[in-house]
């Protein structure tokens, strides 16, 4: 149990069973997770003991991810918003190793956990550890990739929501760059109004982007279910589309797993 001033924050050593169970992927040696609120958050798998953040990923949304260096191939420049146990930022240095990585996130302690508990090195991707818009105004610097995980549960702070933040992620964007946003909340149903109002928002800046539901270990998509990822690309250039027509591209290798998300492409207008 960690001490936080922002949320609960709790590292947890459980066996793979216990994941097959809630429909991730099966572990090696068991699974480290990290729990915000009392939520799985993210999580690495323990090889040997030890976590190793550049195996294959645990939660299906950080293997989805990967479609970044699908959209943009040549990127070297990376931003993260918000950091959880590291995995995703790690995992993209493992794929680029010579990439300029930079995550903010506002909890020191979250930053914490990750680097004893979860293999994060933050020696080699610096953490300003700031609030993500309060960030971007002050910045100068421009990404080829900007990745916004920032969300827990199906709530999020209203400013993140807003036009005037998405317009901060599109000025923080090279000519071709790629945004992706892990999106948490029901796609469809009655209680969907929050997570389509956000996609909406992006869509008015950037234009129509790619979402992805996150298959979840049943047969079908629960689209109106509260705890549903998604994630949404888009693009300041047109986004890539035949994302089937080749099986490595950006140096990310097309397998089962992402043929799956990729199949699984949400093409419903909203």
């Amino acid at each position: 149990m960690y001490e936080s001033s922002f949320q609960n924050v709790r590292v947890e050593d459980v066996s793979s069973n216990y994941f097959n169970m809630c429909g991730v992927l099966e572990g090696q040696n068991g699974v480290r997770a990290l729990r915000l609120d009392g939520l799985y958050h993210s999580a690495v798998r323990l090889m040997g003991g030890i976590p190793d953040p550049t195996q294959s990923p645990v939660f299906r949304y950080i293997r989805c991810l990967d479609l970044v260096r699908w959209y943009a191939p040549d990127s070297t420049s990376f931003l993260y918003l918000g950091l959880g146990a590291g995995v995703a930022p790690s995992r993209m240095l493992s794929i680029e190793p010579v990439a300029s990585i930079q995550v903010v996130e506002i909890d020191p302690v979250v930053v914490q956990a990750a680097t004893e508990q979860f293999g994060f090195d933050s020696d080699k991707i610096p953490v300003a550890t700031q609030e993500a818009g309060q960030w971007l105004e002050v910045s100068e610097d421009k990404f080829d990739v900007i990745v916004v995980d920032v969300y827990l549960d199906d709530s999020m702070a209203d400013h993140l929501l807003t036009e005037e933040f998405v317009l901060l992620l599109h000025d923080h964007l090279t000519d071709n760059g790629v945004v992706a946003v892990n999106l948490m909340g029901p796609l469809e149903g009655p209680n969907s109004a929050r997570v389509r109002t956000t996609i909406n928002a992006y869509y008015k800046i950037f234009g129509e982007g790619h979402l992805y539901p996150i298959y979840n270990g049943s047969n079908n998509f629960d689209l109106a279910a509260s705890g549903l990822n998604t994630e949404l690309f888009v693009a300041k250039s047109n986004l890539f589309e035949d994302l089937d027509s080749t099986s490595d591209r950006g140096g990310v290798k097309l397998d089962a797993a992402l043929s799956r998300i990729i199949f699984d492409r949400y093409k419903k207008q909203l």
